[in-house]
């Protein structure tokens, strides 16, 4: 069964997907965190540049998924955004992630946001190459259901490049061939082992 499908700048999620995802999230197993990894502001001739970078960024902090800090992670759910601020003509492109921690014993709420906000701060600069303000991780803590529900609404958005901008066609144009073969809506860990059953989310 197909759990999702695109058509223009929409993208539309099965119930069934819906239902998997919000399964494994309210187990409640896990330190659940919104993490928004951004590569700063560009102009249309550098937003192919800079969406390519952002994946080989996320590629290598992949590849050291089994040693480093990626295997404290039981699963990630991850979207590709690229909003547009039609006042200033500049591209954000960044990956919307949710993810899920192994969370062994009890912590206090503000020192494992402060270590996991550091460990993504880190990982993120370090496969960049650099570090800048504008490309600093926004990492958000779940602390209740009502963030919970708010994360999972933003993530299964049905605008497919965007939650904000409202994009015109050009810059809809702009933006798939600058995606060229990124996916824009990845599962990994225990939200792909749940939905094992159902075919990838088509691109």
């Amino acid at each position: 069964m197909t759990v999702g499908y695109s058509k223009g700048e929409m993208v539309y999620f099965s119930r069934k997907l819906k239902q998997a995802v919000r399964a494994v999230v309210q187990k409640g197993m896990y330190e659940v965190y919104v993490v928004r990894l951004k590569v700063g502001a560009c102009d249309e001739k550098q937003l192919k540049e800079s969406v390519d970078m952002m994946f080989l960024a996320w590629r290598m902090i992949n590849v050291k998924r089994r040693a480093g800090m990626m295997k404290k992670y039981a699963g990630i759910l991850r979207r590709c955004l690229i909003e547009y601020d039609s006042e200033s003509g500049l591209y954000t492109p960044e990956l919307y992630l949710i993810c899920l921690k192994k969370s062994l014993v009890a912590a206090d709420e503000y020192k494992s946001w402060l270590r996991v906000h550091v460990e993504w701060l880190s990982a993120w600069c370090t496969a960049l190459g650099f570090y800048a303000e504008d490309i600093t991780p926004l990492v958000l803590g779940i602390t209740s259901e009502d963030l919970l529900m708010n994360a999972l609404a933003h993530f299964f958005s049905e605008k497919k490049y965007s939650f904000y901008s409202d994009l015109q066609e050009k810059q809809l144009c702009l933006i798939k061939t600058c995606m060229g073969l990124h996916k824009v809506v990845a599962f990994s860990g225990v939200f792909k082992q749940a939905m094992n059953r159902h075919v990838t989310v088509e691109r």
